[in-house]
C-alpha cells in the first residue's frame, strides 16, 4: 500500500503538477496563467498577495494584502505565488489541514523569511516532523550574482568554515559573488531540525537559463511571472 504522503508527479506544458492524499499544487512556466488556474479547478479560489520582498506571512483572504507568504486552513483555497527569479516554496503538515506558501526572494530569506512564516501559519499546532517543503524554479548559484553588500547581507548567518566552503557562494572573476539560495534554504530547515532528504522535495530549474520560465535577469522588460501554488485535498 503507497503511503498517504507519496507525492505523485505530473509533468505537463504547463509545468510540473503533484498532489498526494493531503495535497495539490503545482509549479507553472510562462504557459499557466490564472485563467488556466481557475480552469483546472474551478472549485477552488486562487488567492494572491502583494507581494514586496518582505518578511511578512498573513493569513489567506480574498483581500489583496502587501506581504510575501500566506497561509491556510480552508480546503477551498488556492494559495498562489509570482516568481520570476526569485524562489517558490509550498509547505504542508501530515498532521493538520494547513498549508503555507512562501515568495522567498534574497531580501526575504536574508530576512529569515521561512522561520518566521512556518513560526505563524503552524505554530504549535502539528510537529516540526510533519512539515513537508517542496521547493520550485528560481534562479540558481551560477546565474546569481551580487555585489559584496547584498552578498554579506545573505551570507551573515554562516559560519566561517560554511563561509568559505564554496557550497554557499563564490567570488566570480569580477570581484561580484555568485550565490546559492537552496542551500542557504536548505541550511536555515537544518537549522529548525528538519530532515532534508524526507522532508523537503526540490524541483528547483534555473529560471534564468531555462526559457521555459519567467526572469527578470534574463529580461528585466518583462512584466511575466511564474505562478506556482497548493491547495489541501483532504484532512490528514
Amino acid at each position: 500500500m503507497r503511503s498517504r504522503e507519496e507525492i505523485h508527479l505530473d509533468e505537463t506544458s504547463d509545468g510540473v503538477f503533484f498532489f498526494n492524499d493531503f495535497i495539490f499544487g503545482g509549479f507553472g512556466n510562462k504557459n499557466l496563467t490564472f485563467d488556466h488556474l481557475k480552469s483546472k479547478y474551478s472549485k477552488a479560489q486562487p488567492l494572491e498577495l502583494n507581494q514586496i520582498h518582505s518578511d511578512l506571512c498573513v493569513k489567506a483572504s480574498s483581500v489583496l494584502v502587501s506581504a510575501d507568504a500566506h497561509w491556510s486552513d480552508h480546503k477551498n483555497q488556492l494559495l498562489t505565488i509570482k516568481t520570476a527569479d526569485c524562489m517558490p516554496i509550498l509547505v504542508y503538515s501530515t498532521e493538520v489541514p494547513l498549508i503555507l506558501a512562501i515568495h522567498a526572494g534574497w531580501k526575504g530569506l536574508s530576512q529569515n523569511i521561512i522561520s518566521k512564516s512556518l513560526s505563524r501559519a503552524f505554530k504549535s499546532k502539528c510537529s516540526t516532523g510533519s512539515l513537508r517543503f517542496l521547493i520550485g524554479p528560481h534562479i540558481e548559484m551560477d546565474s546569481f550574482e551580487v555585489q559584496k553588500p547584498v552578498a554579506k547581507e545573505l551570507l551573515k548567518s554562516l559560519s566561517p568554515n560554511e563561509l568559505y566552503s564554496g557550497l554557499y557562494a563564490y567570488q566570480n572573476q569580477h570581484g561580484n559573488f555568485q550565490v546559492s539560495l537552496i542551500q542557504l534554504v536548505y541550511s536555515e530547515l537544518k537549522s529548525l531540525g528538519l530532515q532534508l532528504s524526507s522532508q523537503v522535495l526540490d524541483l528547483s530549474e534555473d529560471t534564468k537559463t531555462n526559457e521555459n520560465f519567467f526572469s527578470y535577469r534574463r529580461d528585466p522588460r518583462s512584466e511575466g511571472r511564474n505562478l506556482s501554488f497548493i491547495g489541501i485535498e483532504s484532512l490528514p
